[in-house]
């Protein structure tokens, strides 16, 4: 492959601690300078804000299904006590397990199959 010859320079400011960062970050490049045109050149804006956004996606999914499941997981709780004190109490019986706890499982375990279908979306946006 050809090298074209460099003609154009670029001036920096950096402040001490910015300067022994590009310094250690460069030990692995021919130069500085190759190490900048490496970023650059490899440097794809398009896909750092598309994995941001999708970060952020992440974020608000979080933080919106951390409150459901929290509900949901109390629900369930609260269900399989009572499920507990009528088997003490020998009065657990089938219309209980089909009425009452089933529902609440299958309600969880949708719950819980959509939050997993919506951050496998996500996570695949952020390794495109």
């Amino acid at each position: 492959m050809e090298r074209k010859k460099k003609i154009k320079y670029c001036k920096l400011r950096l402040s001490e601690e910015e300067a022994r960062i590009f310094q250690e970050k460069a030990r692995h490049y021919d130069s500085v300078s190759a190490m900048v045109r490496n970023a650059v050149i490899n440097f794809d804006e398009r896909a750092t804000l598309g994995k941001y956004d999708a970060i952020m996606e992440m974020i608000t999914l979080y933080k919106r299904y951390q409150r459901d499941l929290a509900l949901v997981g109390n629900n369930l709780n609260q269900v399989v006590k009572n499920a507990n004190q009528l088997a003490i109490g020998n009065k657990l019986n089938v219309p209980f397990f089909e009425n009452i706890l089933f529902p609440h499982v299958n309600e969880t375990q949708k719950n819980i199959s959509l939050i997993k279908r919506q951050l496998t979306n996500i996570s695949k946006k952020l390794v495109k």
